[in-house]
């Protein structure tokens, strides 16, 4: 897992929990932005922390689970519709 800082736009922003697994700031917001990539860069203990929550949370984008999760929800789906 490598620490990010990312803005708030588009897709990313479902991946990153602010300050847990990475960094979300405001489109444009430059103060921001410059702020956490300074304590990333900076603080060792911080970024290992970081980089470990972030190999964990990625777990849940795992495609078997994910393919697992989308046929549950579609069997659901069809189920529904014969009910």
């Amino acid at each position: 897992g490598t620490p990010v800082v990312i803005t708030n736009a588009g897709g990313l922003k479902e991946t990153i929990t602010h300050e847990q697994d990475g960094y979300i700031v405001e489109v444009g917001d430059v103060e921001s932005l410059a702020k956490w990539t300074i304590k990333l860069l900076t603080d060792d203990t911080l970024r290992a922390e970081i980089r470990h929550l972030a190999q964990e949370s990625v777990k849940k984008f795992d495609i078997k689970k994910t393919g697992m999760e989308t046929i549950v929800l579609y069997d659901e789906i069809i189920n529904n519709e014969r009910n």
